[in-house]
């Protein structure tokens, strides 16, 4: 698909442990999408992203893959990387190529090795994190004890900016706490919720949960604190906006959840990504080196001069020696 300005993409590492789920989540994003007529999975080896022979029938990722799902006027760009430390240098070169990472975490296991090592490779590269609670649907899957966990690791900046409706096999549904609405998802579906008023019973939950992230987006800048201090309270569209700012600047790292495997969260992900999620123009200077050998930063500008990053080159045995490359600045 064609987009018609950097504003309208999110480019994004989608990294975290092995077994965290991330290849199915990339799969479930790209049904939920359209991109796909059905759910790949890796159980099956009919993945998008794990198409190599050696992936395939070891049911694992070796090597990043890339692929695209238009939603909403917009193109999210996802680089699938592999989760086991040993080919932690392609999970490096997606990051490199990203404008974020989402981070997939496993809601019953938590913060693993890999984990860490992500999470640090980002803070050296400067990389916004969406951190993503996967496999909320199993047996002792706890958000709020998940969530703590991660606060316990990585700081009071994060937040969870969505909330599950039921918990372990009875997990159906996703709260945004920004726009305060709801989805219901059919199990196995499309990944598309149904729009539903948030239940009763997660209100005060809800709330509560909120006006803590409310807070922690005025702290971030002070025309919104001077706001929350007059009012009380932010309206829907500056705790967007602010969350937004925060999240490029990396003083906010927003949690979602999903259970991708049953297609519950999709939709609510996609929302979330391009909502919060930092384009290539927000995100600034693009880090390059000129042919002196001089850093120098490149704009997301479609009328700038020419220039890209190759970040992954593979060869096919039909098509021969295929480069991958992320455009930095020009078209």
């Amino acid at each position: 698909m064609q987009v018609d300005s950097p504003e309208k993409i999110r480019n994004l590492a989608v990294a975290g442990h092995n077994d965290t789920g991330k290849t199915t989540l990339v799969s479930s994003l790209l049904y939920a999408g359209g991109a796909v007529n059905r759910l790949g999975k890796v159980g099956d080896g009919n993945t998008v992203t794990d198409f190599d022979p050696e992936e395939v029938e070891r049911g694992i990722s070796i090597g990043l893959a890339p692929c695209f799902v238009p939603w909403h006027g917009h193109k999210v760009n996802l680089l699938d990387c592999p989760g086991y430390g040993i080919f932690f240098t392609e999970t490096r070169s997606a990051m490199r190529a990203a404008d974020a990472v989402l981070l997939c975490v496993n809601g019953v296991a938590g913060v693993e090795v890999t984990t860490e090592k992500v999470w640090e490779t980002a803070q050296e590269m400067a990389l916004p994190v969406v951190l993503h609670l996967t496999k909320m649907d199993r047996e002792r899957a706890d958000f709020a004890g998940a969530v703590d966990g991660l606060v316990a690791a990585f700081g009071r900046g994060v937040a969870p900016v969505q909330w599950p409706i039921g918990a372990e096999g009875r997990f159906e549904g996703v709260v945004d706490l920004v726009h305060r609405r709801a989805w219901r998802f059919a199990k196995d579906g499309d990944g598309k919720g149904q729009p539903i008023e948030v239940p009763a019973e997660l209100a005060d939950a809800v709330e509560a949960v909120r006006a803590k992230l409310v807070e922690l987006v005025a702290e971030t800048d002070d025309l919104l604190m001077e706001r929350y201090f007059e009012a009380g309270e932010l309206s829907e569209e500056e705790l967007a906006a602010g969350l937004r700012k925060a999240v490029a600047r990396r003083l906010i790292f927003p949690v979602t959840l999903s259970t991708a495997l049953h297609g519950v969260g999709a939709s609510a992900l996609l929302d979330a990504l391009v909502d919060a999620a930092p384009s290539p123009a927000v995100r600034g200077g693009f880090p390059a080196t000129n042919l002196g050998g001089e850093a120098v930063e490149l704009s997301a500008d479609p009328a700038g001069p020419a220039a890209a990053l190759v970040f992954k080159t593979l060869q096919d045995p039909f098509s021969g020696k295929i480069s991958i490359l992320r455009v930095a600045s020009g078209t």
